[in-house]
């Protein structure tokens, strides 16, 4: 078990012909003196900031970058990889995070950033009230035509007949979509980023979501 720790302090016995060392699990950190608390470093603020400076923040608190998990605050958006938040480090940013600020990050605490994404291009450009409970893309909620049967404007243009990257409520091909997302209507076409053949249909949950085809 020796590889499985680091060794903080030594004391020598010359009488006794002994050492003792003080060690930690190797994924601790050394106290500051024998027998002291261990130094687990503390969860900054980084809601509000871009991915780019939220790792900053973090790699400088000494939290290993490798304990956090991301996730998307939309419902109908991917989860973006480690490496795919960094490629666009400036346009997601942090609408969420756990644990809260000042709170100590040890080796078994999970650190979860819940990100959004958006570009000039966005009409929205702010985080939503709560995480999980928003479609970026209206014609993803399965509830849309529902929603729009009244007549009321959910603030999209054109309506309940709207047409997005993420769904249709017209039918046929609507280019660029999630793999998973939920979409409409039934028998659209689309591809993922990657140029696969995306299908609406029903999944698991019995929910019209892009399938391959």
């Amino acid at each position: 078990m020796r590889s499985g720790w680091t060794v903080c302090f030594q004391e020598a016995d010359t009488a006794a012909k002994t050492i003792d060392f003080a060690a930690v699990k190797s994924d601790e950190p050394c106290p500051g003196k024998d027998g002291g608390p261990l130094p687990w470093p503390k969860m900054p603020h980084v809601v509000g900031a871009t991915y780019s400076t939220a790792t900053k923040d973090l790699k400088q608190a000494g939290i290993n970058l490798d304990s956090v998990t991301l996730d998307d605050v939309y419902l109908d958006i991917d989860a973006p990889t480690a490496e795919e938040a960094a490629e666009d480090g400036d346009e997601w940013r942090v609408c969420f995070q756990s644990p809260d600020e000042g709170t100590k990050v040890a080796s078994t605490t999970t650190v979860s950033l819940d990100l959004g994404r958006w570009t000039d291009a966005d009409l929205v450009q702010r985080c939503p009230k709560a995480k999980d409970a928003t479609y970026k893309i209206p014609a993803n909620d399965p509830d849309y035509e529902s929603d729009n049967s009244t007549g009321e404007d959910d603030g999209s243009a054109g309506g309940g007949s709207s047409t997005s990257s993420g769904g249709s409520t017209g039918g046929g091909s609507v280019g660029t979509v999630h793999p998973g997302s939920f979409c409409s209507p039934q028998g659209a076409t689309g591809v993922t980023k990657a140029g696969t053949p995306m299908v609406c249909g029903p999944g698991s949950d019995g929910r019209n979501r892009w399938r391959s085809s």
